[in-house]
């Protein structure tokens, strides 16, 4: 919002678009695995974060894409990048947290990552 906010033509951008569009649908996802406190559910939330992973990955590539068309600079893409990669590796921590759980409980057996 805040980079919508310095520089309201990305409101027209398609990348620009995408990038805000897939943080929300990476949030909607996250607050999705991890609403609710069903541990039998373990395999729904490793579901909800590969999606929200997705969705981090797509906003990630739509931030580079708003560098390279020169639509934002390099300092507002730094600061992106690193708030993006925060979430993905928060993310990808949280998935193998709730993968190692679900090894625990049910074996290797039936388990696909």
């Amino acid at each position: 919002d805040q980079l919508f906010d310095q520089k309201p033509s990305l409101q027209n951008e398609p990348a620009a678009i995408k990038l805000a569009t897939h943080s929300a649908l990476a949030s909607a996802k996250l607050a999705a695995a991890l609403s609710g406190d069903d541990a039998d559910e373990i395999g729904m939330t490793i579901a909800y974060l590969k999606r929200a992973l997705k969705a981090i990955t797509i906003s990630m590539n739509s931030a580079a894409q708003l560098l390279s068309g020169k639509l934002i600079t390099g300092a507002q893409y730094s600061v992106l990048r690193q708030r993006l990669f925060e979430v993905r590796d928060g993310i990808i921590t949280l998935m193998g947290e709730y993968r190692a759980e679900w090894r625990r409980r049910f074996g290797s057996q039936g388990y696909r990552s």
